[in-house]
């Protein structure tokens, strides 16, 4: 995709509703044919995407879904929940697949790789890595916290996992992490770079890390009035924004990295961000608060918003789809709209 020049606008396409807090939303990777949506209360919806017609309606998971993932193909779909299981969908046939046993009371993440097949749970202080066939590959030593978040080195075969304490890369082929940096503070929300050289990560004392992990260089980013738990890296991995409060905090991270450097403050949204993405291949971010207010940026060259959106209620995700003109969002009320952008 070229960058574009005409200036965004925010056109609702269709909408939806799930009766609860939309918990988690996922675009299928085969060009976004369906999107997933899950609500607090634990069903799973498979819409499509280009009419918003409800397509699956799974039972999701007891006391509640927390987290989704596409396999790769587009074909089954991950999720975990607060019922103790990693339960897989089979989107082609609308049935459950397999239901796995995560290790714990609870299934904060599940990730699928983007090359392979390979599937992590974060399950409380549990990792466990299945393989295509939902065989278990790996049941990890315990971690020293709470899996907060877990993600795949993009185009690679490692993940990353931050947890109250500990933030650690592992392999599907050893028990122990290759590389790890231990912290005394809560781990949120971690994104890795797009070359995987740099992972950050935002945390519970309102700073936020950016490490190089490969000669472990590590700079602590300090003064967000509340936790970080927004991050968002534009396609051309120079420009990382963060949330953290009210204010869009976007780091220019080129050359030797953001040490000694002013970010790009973006002022608009009156209460704390909830959701940051830029576009998968594109110069636009999205921006979302807990007031239900949507705004797209182009952080490069201004700091005004270059359009906005009031919507129903406070925004809980977000996702572009493939493309970068259409945005699905999903609100608090239950809530889930997709918008051309």
């Amino acid at each position: 995709m070229t960058r574009p020049t005409a200036s965004p606008r925010l056109i609702q396409r269709w909408a939806v509703n799930l009766d609860d807090h939309v918990i988690a939303l996922a675009p299928s990777p085969d060009a976004a044919q369906h999107i997933a949506l899950a609500s607090v209360s634990g069903p799973v919806l498979i819409v499509h995407r280009q009419t918003g017609e409800i397509v699956h309606r799974f039972a999701g998971h007891r006391r509640g879904t927390l987290s989704l993932s596409w396999r790769r193909d587009g074909q089954i779909l991950a999720s975990g929940g607060q019922d103790g299981m990693v339960r897989l969908w089979d989107v082609a046939v609308g049935t459950e697949w397999l239901a796995l046993e995560a290790g714990s009371a609870w299934v904060q993440r599940v990730a699928f790789a983007q090359t392979t097949d390979l599937l992590v749970s974060g399950a409380g202080r549990r990792l466990r890595l299945w393989d295509g066939s939902g065989g278990l590959e790996r049941d990890y030593p315990d971690l020293p916290g709470t899996v907060n978040d877990l993600a795949w080195k993009p185009g690679g075969k490692v993940f990353a996992v931050a947890t109250n304490g500990l933030l650690a890369i592992f392999s599907p082929d050893a028990d122990q992490p290759a590389h790890k940096l231990e912290l005394a503070v809560p781990m949120l929300a971690l994104a890795w770079s797009l070359d995987g050289k740099v992972i950050v990560t935002g945390n519970q004392n309102g700073t936020m890390n950016y490490w190089r992990y490969r000669s472990n260089d590590n700079l602590q980013m300090s003064g967000y009035p509340m936790k970080v738990r927004e991050l968002a890296w534009d396609s051309s991995g120079r420009y990382l924004a963060s949330g953290g409060g009210p204010t869009v905090v976007v780091w220019d991270t080129s050359g030797k990295g953001p040490r000694g450097t002013t970010p790009h403050m973006l002022e608009l949204h009156e209460v704390p961000i909830e959701v940051l993405a830029y576009q998968p291949a594109g110069v636009w971010l999205a921006s979302g608060d807990g007031d239900g207010l949507l705004a797209i940026w182009q952080p490069s060259s201004s700091k005004t918003p270059l359009a906005k959106l009031q919507l129903p209620a406070e925004l809980a995700c977000l996702a572009w789809l493939p493309g970068g003109n259409q945005l699905v969002v999903g609100c608090a009320d239950g809530t889930a709209m997709l918008l051309d952008v």
